[in-house]
């Protein structure tokens, strides 16, 4: 039973959840302007959200963190002791071949680390045919990811699409334990598992670090454009600082806020030109070298463009509050990266379009944990059918690219894997199922 300030805060967020609704019934009749209600109802739900984190004890959120980076750690340990065994006689090649960019081809890096943890495989990397390592080694830049070398006689692991579908099981030994602490279970595991690929190498991790000194903003942003318009709905800038601007008025409820500096990611120099012109009570940090390497495909492939590459994710992945699209794999990298740095990041992301996933790997249906009304939305759906969840990997791109592609962003619904319906999130709940992984994952004792 609570008691105390417990009890109090509580008491509060019952009774501004009350006033919150007795303002929308108002607001929908009329008594306000659009734009008002907008801004009322935001600051209502910063409150809400602020008695919410007041509510939960500190002891609890600390050993919520406390229990993911001790797991963090053991995973590290059996990964590491997979990847460099005494003798390469049980290896699996990992091809990377991408012609896409980085961020796709590390998720392909990812893909072949989850096969080999579920088999007991050491993993043998090879991206020579990979456009952005070909002529540019990884060992310039990051550790080996194991001690074997690719070899003929080793059985190559198959990249496309389809044989994918085992990246969403997370291990049965650890899956409650990652549920029960975590936000976002799929973008913890992916992230600690992405965070050892990109262990930083020669003297990548003593440039990252100069460079996070001499940056201050906590509030940061990716902002994707040359590539965007063939995979994703095209995202006003205005969108952006949107999300920029409410956490800044979030913090503003515990703290003085003197000024608003957001440090900015993007693959086109011309978006820095024009925030600092549109937007002048922000003051936008930035890389403008990485983004102009980054403006040019060719630029893409050098050294210099893998170093800002890394230095973008490396302060994406420290941020404080991070705002994105989390259709794009740059994003997703970043995300899954500061999920490994800090284990609340999945409260800590905006993403203006998609949840988080694996791509073209969908998830399970979502499972109804509350009534459907009828006649309030109607696509809203009674229960989830998981045999609608479509088996060529074709369905699979057409469903992904059609949720990254909605109008209406990040609006707190979900698609059914058929694509034919939408559901309430907050009527449902993901399911992660898990399996057995036959190597030390499955020993790891929490």
């Amino acid at each position: 039973m609570m008691s105390g300030p417990t009890a109090a805060l509580y008491s509060r967020g019952v009774h501004t959840t009350r006033d919150f609704g007795k303002f929308l019934r108002e607001a929908l009749r009329g008594k306000f302007d659009p734009s008002s209600t907008l801004a009322m109802s935001r600051r209502f739900l910063r409150t809400i959200e602020n008695i919410f984190s007041q509510m939960i004890p500190k002891e609890i959120t600390d050993q919520s963190s406390t229990t993911l980076e001790g797991l963090k750690k053991k995973i590290f340990s059996t990964i590491d002791n997979l990847q460099h065994p005494s003798t390469c006689g049980n290896v699996i090649n990992c091809r990377v071949a991408t012609q896409s960019g980085v961020s796709s081809g590390l998720h392909d890096i990812l893909y072949c680390l989850v096969v080999g943890l579920q088999r007991n495989k050491t993993v043998a990397l090879d991206v020579t045919r990979w456009a952005n390592f070909s002529k540019n080694p990884w060992r310039l830049h990051f550790l080996d990811l194991g001690a074997c070398p690719t070899a003929p006689q080793n059985e190559d692991i198959r990249l496309t699409g389809e044989y994918r579908r085992r990246m969403k099981f997370l291990p049965t030994n650890l899956a409650a334990h990652i549920i029960d602490n975590h936000g976002d279970p799929y973008a913890w595991w992916y992230g600690v598992l992405m965070s050892y690929i990109l262990r930083p190498g020669g003297n990548m991790e003593s440039t990252l670090d100069d460079y996070s000194e001499r940056i201050l903003p906590k509030s940061r942003m990716h902002i994707r454009r040359t590539d965007k318009a063939g995979e994703a709905l095209y995202r006003p800038l205005e969108s952006y600082v949107a999300e920029a601007e409410e956490y800044f008025a979030r913090i503003s409820l515990t703290r003085e806020v003197c000024e608003k500096l957001v440090y900015v990611a993007t693959d086109d120099p011309r978006v820095l030109d024009e925030l600092e012109a549109r937007f002048k009570s922000f003051e936008f940090v930035f890389n403008e070298n990485t983004a102009r390497t980054a403006f040019s495909y060719g630029g893409r492939r050098t050294a210099a463009a893998v170093m800002g590459i890394a230095k973008d994710y490396h302060m994406l992945s420290h941020a404080d509050h991070l705002v994105c699209t989390l259709s794009s794999g740059f994003c997703r990298v970043a995300y899954e990266l500061m999920n490994a740095v800090r284990h609340d990041a999945w409260a800590r992301i905006s993403s203006l379009d998609n949840d988080f996933y694996y791509a073209y790997v969908l998830q399970e249906e979502r499972q109804a944990v509350e009534p459907y009304e009828d006649g309030v939305f109607a696509a809203e759906i009674r229960k989830a059918h998981t045999s609608d969840v479509p088996e060529s990997f074709q369905q699979m791109i057409t469903v992904t690219l059609s949720r990254s592609y909605s109008p209406f962003g990040a609006d707190g619904f979900a698609f059914t894997n058929d694509d034919r319906k939408m559901t309430a999130k907050f009527k449902t709940s993901l399911p992660y199922p898990s399996m057995s992984f036959e190597s030390n994952i499955s020993r790891i004792i929490v």
